[in-house]
């Protein structure tokens, strides 16, 4: 359990997290965050609950992490960013994702078919015009 929020952290560098292997629950949650860097989250092999919020985030890219515990990621909290786009990446465990307040135009299909558990997802907020029928089958 690693709670960061409410400080000033701008930049989350590649090896940052590199010895929390254990850690399930990150919270950076109302900081300044404009960059985390390709790998960020890479060593997080345990990671349930992510959250983002808050911060002044324009894009969110899988390729913060490993294949492997994006596999185990539950929760997911990117609302009130900047982002723009999400990637398509595969969370078959994905519950929760709130993407709400954020600059989103198209919401990826794939991520949803991905996740075969998906309780909630929260796109309120954003510039979302079109989806397609997939979205709804899940």
């Amino acid at each position: 359990y690693l709670d960061l929020s409410l400080n000033r952290i701008k930049i989350i560098k590649q090896n940052f997290f590199e010895q929390n292997f254990y850690l399930a629950y990150l919270n950076l949650s109302n900081n300044i965050l404009e960059l985390i860097e390709p790998g960020s989250f890479a060593n997080l092999f345990k990671i349930k609950y992510l959250d983002l919020s808050f911060n002044r985030l324009n894009n969110f890219k899988k390729d913060l992490f490993d294949a492997n515990n994006l596999e185990i990621l539950e929760i997911l909290f990117l609302n009130n960013n900047f982002l723009f786009s999400l990637d398509n990446f595969f969370t078959p465990k994905l519950v929760e994702l709130n993407s709400a307040q954020n600059n989103l135009q198209h919401f990826p299909s794939d991520l949803v078919l991905s996740s075969i558990v998906f309780d909630r997802i929260n796109l309120s907020k954003n510039r979302i015009q079109n989806l397609t029928q997939e979205f709804l089958l899940n």
